[in-house]
């Protein structure tokens, strides 16, 4: 009898234990599911229909304003948070026009701990923090990434999802001297521009390559002017000019 009863004892503390554990499971999984909601309800991305051209459509917006030095996330038509920036030097400019971030990872506290990477056809280009925080917000002075103080990127690599738009913008940047071996957008409006007037630049892929400087050098003897075969201030001007002559002779 008293093998029995101990052994009912046993059965019943375990039981109870059992229980217990279930009840603290639930509780923890309980607020752990209110935490997930709350963050989905302020900064989860809500996927709208499915596009057979482009795949899920994404309502989040990443605006790059370089002159400003301003990040502005955007979500559901609405500016959340504004984020000081800071974008490429002269001679490493920032990719211009949109993307779409297609990678996210930690390179290390030399990026902040966080990159959101973006599809620039020419190159690797990114979000990232950075060691030199005293440039962001007030100059460019990157290799071309989009940088923000570390802290910052933290939290934006958190509620921005893969295929958010990215919008790089930047109306007044310096001009470069353009040669064989840079890359970037102004490489890429010099090809179109020379494209729009017959010449074949070889591609349109913000790479300057052999093929570019022959067809530059081939440009500057038809303008009669020093055939250099580098895209400098003249050259640039003579380029935009004789597009805007086409622009204003083409019927409306």
């Amino acid at each position: 009898m008293l093998k029995v009863i101990s052994l009912k004892k046993l059965l019943l503390c375990m039981g109870c234990l059992l229980g217990a554990a279930l009840l603290l499971w639930g509780a923890l999984y309980g607020l752990q599911n209110m935490h997930h909601a709350f963050f989905a309800r302020d900064f989860a991305p809500e996927q709208a229909e499915m596009s057979s051209a482009e795949g899920p459509k994404v309502d989040w917006h990443l605006k790059v304003d370089l002159d400003a030095h301003t990040l502005e996330v955007w979500h559901g038509g609405e500016c959340i948070k504004t984020y000081p920036v800071s974008g490429g030097a002269r001679e490493s400019p920032s990719p211009i026009g949109t993307f779409k971030v297609v990678d996210k990872g930690n390179w290390g506290e030399g990026f902040g701990g966080a990159w959101l990477g973006i599809n620039v056809p020419w190159g690797k280009y990114g979000i990232h923090g950075t060691v030199e925080p005293w440039f962001v917000g007030k100059s460019n002075a990157s290799h071309g990434c989009i940088r923000m103080k570390n802290q910052d990127v933290r939290e934006l690599y958190k509620i921005v999802p893969y295929g958010a738009w990215v919008t790089i913008k930047h109306d007044n940047p310096p001009f470069r001297l353009m040669r064989n071996g840079d890359v970037g957008s102004d490489v890429q409006k010099v090809q179109l521009m020379l494209e729009d007037l017959g010449y074949q630049p070889g591609g349109t892929d913000g790479r300057f390559g052999s093929y570019l400087e022959r067809t530059v050098r081939q440009f500057q003897k038809d303008q009669q002017i020093y055939a250099s075969g580098k895209v400098d201030e003249e050259t640039y001007a003579r380029l935009k000019s004789c597009v805007d002559a086409i622009g204003r002779e083409a019927p409306e």
